[in-house]
């Protein structure tokens, strides 16, 4: 999934987050719970796809793949995590550019940004033989037919909190 970020509160593209990477290559498993995968596994599956991302922008072609101790010095924290069986997904990104922090949002607190939330194409050539993926009876996953994900693009316009 990449999450984008735009400081004039629309939906232009203009810093994005791409993560988990591994996620598009073992999602059917990840995302399908009925996968016959003890829960312990599918957490250190999960775990595994954290260990690096993609951050997008401010350029239009920019893009720089970092491991999570490198993002994180910057002032970024992303997770992905399991929550009573719920997908949770948890960002943290700087509002203001600095030295410290070259990746930023590009606004200050109380102000309104556009927030987007993507997901990509599948990729037939990574999903293996009979297009199945994550290994799952029935085609992709396990989901009866072979019913691929669709991919999705939704925007919000979030109202950031003031300082105390």
């Amino acid at each position: 999934m990449t999450v984008w970020f735009d400081p004039k509160v629309g939906k232009k593209k203009i810093f994005g987050i791409h993560f988990p990477l591994g996620m598009q290559d073992r999602r059917g498993s990840l995302m399908h719970s009925g996968s016959g995968e003890r829960p312990d596994q599918h957490d250190k599956m999960l775990e595994a796809t954290q260990l690096e991302l993609e951050l997008l922008g401010p350029g239009e072609d920019e893009c720089s793949t970092m491991f999570m101790d490198e993002v994180q010095k910057l002032g970024i924290n992303v997770n992905v995590g399991n929550s009573q069986g719920i997908l949770v997904y948890e960002v943290k990104v700087p509002l203001t550019q600095n030295e410290q922090r070259p990746y930023a949002i590009g606004t200050h607190t109380a102000g309104r940004i556009g927030v987007g939330f993507e997901t990509a194409k599948m990729d037939e050539k990574k999903m293996g033989r009979r297009g199945q993926m994550g290994g799952g009876p029935g085609g992709m996953g396990g989901r009866p037919g072979g019913q691929r994900p669709e991919p999705f693009e939704l925007w919000t316009k979030v109202q950031l909190a003031s300082r105390p």
